[in-house]
Formats: C-alpha cells, structure tokens, sequence
C-alpha cells in the first residue's frame, strides 16, 4: 500500500509541475529515434532521471536540437511535436 500511495503522489507531483508546459514551445536536444519515434529532453531534465520528451517523427536526429509544441502529459513523459518554423 505504501509504494502504491508513494507512486500516486510522485506521479501528481510530475503532472502538477509538467502541466505548465503543455501548448508551450521549448528546445528539445534528441536522445535516441526507435520505430520513428523519438525520445528528447530539455535543459531542465536529466538524462537518466527525469522521464522523456516524446515526439512522433521520423526527420529527428540524436544530438541536435529542435523546438517542440508540448501537446500533453501521458503517464510520466511529455509528448509533443516538432514546430518547423
């Protein structure tokens, strides 16, 4: 019961923090592409810590930045899209 109240509360305190960012544009370094799907981060999450950006696209190179829209929270990632302009 203990794990399930710690993981409750871990997972409002990811949403509560991470809702500000959804229909915000910010730079996204690529980690890694799988399946043309691919997994980022911003300047304010670790690498191995935090949870992942996920953008759904097959153009994203590991190593490089881009500006993504964040378009909404799932479980503990961020998903978003890539904003070419």
């Amino acid at each position: 019961i203990r794990l399930n109240i710690a993981y409750i509360t871990q997972k409002r305190i990811y949403y509560n923090n991470f809702k500000k960012l959804v229909n915000k544009e910010i730079f996204v370094i690529i980690d890694s592409v799988v399946n043309n799907i691919a997994y980022g981060r911003s300047e304010f999450l670790s690498p191995v810590i935090d949870p992942f950006i996920i953008i759904n696209s097959p153009d994203l190179k590991p190593g490089e930045f881009y500006k993504i829209k964040i378009t909404k929270i799932k479980d503990y990632n961020l998903i978003g899209e890539i904003q070419w302009n």
